[in-house]
């Protein structure tokens, strides 16, 4: 029994020997491919690193061509260089290319337009050159625009004329209207075309005689001198006639005396004849 678990004990001594030699030849292996590994990794990383530093310096070259071929492409716009100078190629392509196209569109139109009026213009100088050979008025010509001219000119007179007679009228009705305010009762003549006498007559005249007021006949333009004390309030009885109405009563000192019943009604002159005169005057224009 005793020599059987010493030939056991040194069975399993020899196995434990054999497993720790694997053991060692495994671990040496695995240190071995680490180490490759790690010379590996050492050579690669060095290689990514140049890569990087390689890429870093591309890409400043890269960025600095960008700025450079915007800027060229901006020109003098410096507010476009500005606008553009923190974008990328790509962007600032998009851009510039839809500015381009939009520079594009806008000649165009401007050479259409310039078309267009190179058209207009050569119809205008055939235009001016047809009118050109057209051959020179005549005398009948001449003489009828001389005469279209002088019509025009009468028309314009006319018409001026027309506007002065208007104003004249208008003068007329409000002179008619103020002498109906001072007398009211004192008949006038209708607001239309007065006749020539009438027209030119500055004081009117009375329908009766004297023969029919039972007084003497007055000179023009003078009255009897009212009494002493009494002023303008002259008291007679006039005889006329019931089918003619009275009108005009004597004047005095330059007041007319419109007649109401018994009462005699003084107002002044000076102002009916200023109308008069000034409505004269643009009636001699």
């Amino acid at each position: 029994m005793k020599m059987r678990s010493e030939a056991d004990v040194d069975e399993q001594i020899q196995e434990l020997k054999t497993i720790t030699r694997l053991q060692e030849q495994c671990r040496a292996l695995q240190i071995q491919a680490v180490k490759e590994k790690s010379a590996k990794n050492k050579t690669m990383l060095a290689l990514l690193s140049s890569n990087i530093r390689r890429g870093a310096q591309d890409w400043v070259l890269a960025n600095k061509d960008d700025q450079r071929t915007i800027s060229k492409a901006c020109g003098k716009d410096a507010s476009m260089r500005l606008a553009h100078c923190r974008s990328s190629m790509e962007v600032a392509r998009e851009k510039l290319r839809k500015y381009v196209f939009d520079r594009v569109n806008v000649h165009n139109v401007l050479i259409h337009l310039v078309r267009r009026r190179g058209q207009k213009l050569e119809s205008m100088q055939l235009e001016l050159a047809s009118l050109r050979s057209q051959p020179d008025a005549t005398k009948e010509e001449l003489r009828m625009l001389q005469v279209i001219r002088q019509l025009e000119n009468n028309i314009e007179k006319t018409m001026i004329k027309i506007t002065t007679s208007q104003n004249i009228h208008l003068l007329y009705v409000d002179l008619l209207d103020y002498l109906k305010k001072v007398s009211p009762l004192t008949p006038h003549p209708s607001p239309g075309k007065p006749s020539g006498r009438e027209h030119r007559s500055l004081r009117p005249q009375p329908r009766c005689s004297a023969s029919q007021w039972g007084q003497e006949p007055l000179g023009q333009g003078h009255a009897p001198r009212p009494p002493a004390g009494e002023g303008l309030q002259l008291s007679f009885r006039p005889v006329c006639p019931k089918d003619r109405p009275l009108l005009w009563a004597p004047a005095e000192q330059g007041h007319h005396v419109s007649v109401c019943g018994n009462l005699l009604v003084a107002s002044s002159k000076r102002h009916i004849m200023g109308y008069i005169r000034i409505a004269w005057v643009f009636a001699c224009i």
